[in-house]
């Protein structure tokens, strides 16, 4: 009696677990669209929006082609995949390799890193060198004639 109470707990077991794994496949299969869909919307885009969309996945293979377990992007390919992003409105299905939360930290990163390097270029303008400025362009626009 036990023997069968255990044998029939087995079944119920692994046709729940069968039933599972077949529901976690259906749930987490990407969405898949067809080559005609696919084809439809790649006409209505414009041309430079699938160059970008091209280069930024040849980047991506690019990066996963080199010779190492893990490959890691580097500062430059972190800047390119930024600049590729940028010109896509689509550009989320096309990052394949990292997280667009990635994609845009990087982006934020080299805004800050642009603007510190442009700030610190810029020496900025004295009190003497303004007053003479201005005054350059008073003198210019201004009608005063002299007697």
């Amino acid at each position: 009696m036990f023997a069968h109470l255990v044998r029939q707990f087995a079944t119920i077991a692994r046709v729940t677990a069968q039933a599972l794994h077949r529901h976690l496949l259906a749930i987490t299969k990407p969405t898949a669209t067809s080559l005609v869909v696919g084809t439809l919307a790649d006409v209505v885009r414009s041309k430079s929006a699938l160059i970008a969309e091209n280069a930024l996945l040849r980047q991506q293979l690019i990066i996963l082609r080199r010779s190492v377990k893990r490959p890691h992007c580097t500062g430059r390919d972190r800047t390119l995949l930024v600049l590729l992003t940028s010109r896509l409105r689509t550009w989320r299905h096309a990052v394949l390799i990292v997280q667009p939360e990635t994609v845009l930290r990087w982006h934020r990163q080299l805004f800050r890193q642009f603007w510190r390097r442009r700030s610190s270029e810029a020496p900025p303008q004295t009190d003497e060198i303004y007053a003479t400025q201005k005054l350059d362009s008073i003198a210019t626009s201004s009608h005063v004639q002299d007697i």
